[in-house]
């Protein structure tokens, strides 16, 4: 019998194959998705947004997707491991707050729409449901202040008393996430979650989701 952890792991499975075909991908943006876990928890997924243009050029923020077992009714929980100065991404937890992860969630969305949202986040900041204030009020009232402080941050700056680390010559900017190293090839949820399938789209993807 199936456990909701169980099922929850199902939908995230033909999440993954919809990310694989390149779907809700934005312009000026690639993104990489990893199991940290490898394929014995699918329910935890690290996510990479690199990109390529607007403010945020040249950075690659990662996140922590954190999936309940009540997924797809329930939301997943995203915590960014990079430090970022950005209106949406709390300067001290890292935690995400975007209406998609709260009151505009529903069970027809998915991983999918998490991360397209993900990457509009950075191409098109937004002051609305801000857990960064300060941030936030740049952003509304001075853009040009805002968009120095971006660069301050990215360049491994200090803003506000917090460190940045930079984004620049090479830099990953990583955090506390710790290194995008390739999914663990381990065994979980028995053979009726096609484990060999899931670690072959893994192989296939990497999933470097490329911005048109």
């Amino acid at each position: 019998m199936y456990t909701k952890a169980n099922l929850a792991a199902l939908r995230v499975k033909k999440d993954i194959a919809e990310l694989s075909q390149h779907r809700l991908n934005a312009t000026h943006a690639s993104t990489s998705i990893d199991f940290p876990d490898g394929t014995r928890n699918l329910l935890k997924l690290k996510v990479g947004v690199s990109m390529t243009a607007g403010l945020f050029e040249g950075a690659t923020f990662y996140f922590i997707l954190t999936i309940p077992p009540s997924y797809p009714f329930h939301a997943p929980t995203v915590v960014c491991t990079s430090r970022a100065w950005h209106p949406n991404i709390d300067l001290h937890t890292g935690l995400v707050s975007l209406p998609i992860l709260t009151k505009d969630w529903r069970p027809v969305l998915s991983i999918n729409t998490v991360v397209f949202a993900l990457q509009l986040m950075f191409i098109e900041p937004t002051e609305h449901y801000a857990v960064n204030k300060p941030a936030a009020a740049a952003l509304s009232s001075n853009p040009d202040l805002f968009r120095e402080q971006v660069r301050r941050s990215l360049a491994g700056g200090s803003l506000f008393g917090v460190q940045f680390e930079s984004h620049r010559l090479g830099g990953t900017a990583d955090g506390k996430g710790g290194g995008h190293g390739a999914a663990k090839r381990k065994r979980g949820f028995g053979e009726s979650m096609d484990t060999e399938a899931v670690q072959t789209t893994l192989e296939a993807m990497r999933i470097q989701l490329r911005g048109r």
